[in-house]
């Protein structure tokens, strides 16, 4: 009985840690769905455009977490280890938070060391997004 109840609390505890990656998408989409009505007079394509990559890779990230979701959550399960060009993931993380960056803000990235690692890019993807 103690066990089936820890392995619920666990369970819990996993998912409320995943609630809180989804809100920011979600909160992402919401107020760019929002923004996005109010540009739409003749001159304002680029906010609306931007706004519209904010929600586009709100979305795109999401579906990659609901993807993950299960495998990080399955006992014993492989995790998707892959061989990662270090530089150009954190390029393409990069250019996806650029779109969030406020006026006078950027993202410089140099690299140093080797040029491949094995990794789960779904953990690393959080772990540089919490990083930025």
């Amino acid at each position: 009985m103690a066990e089936a109840s820890w392995k619920l609390h666990k369970q819990r505890a996993d998912f409320s840690a995943h609630l809180h990656d989804w809100k920011v998408p979600l909160t992402t989409i919401e107020s760019s769905a929002w923004l996005c009505q109010r540009y739409n007079k003749d001159g304002q394509e680029e906010k609306r455009n931007k706004h519209l990559k904010q929600i586009q890779s709100a979305v795109a990230d999401l579906k990659m977490d609901f993807q993950n979701w299960q495998v990080w959550n399955e006992p014993n399960s492989l995790k998707d280890y892959q061989c990662l060009i270090i530089r150009d993931f954190v390029e393409k993380r990069i250019e996806a938070l650029t779109p969030s960056l406020k006026k006078g803000q950027r993202l410089t990235y140099w690299h140093q060391g080797t040029e491949t690692i094995h990794t789960d890019p779904y953990a690393l993807r959080h772990i540089l997004d919490n990083l930025l």
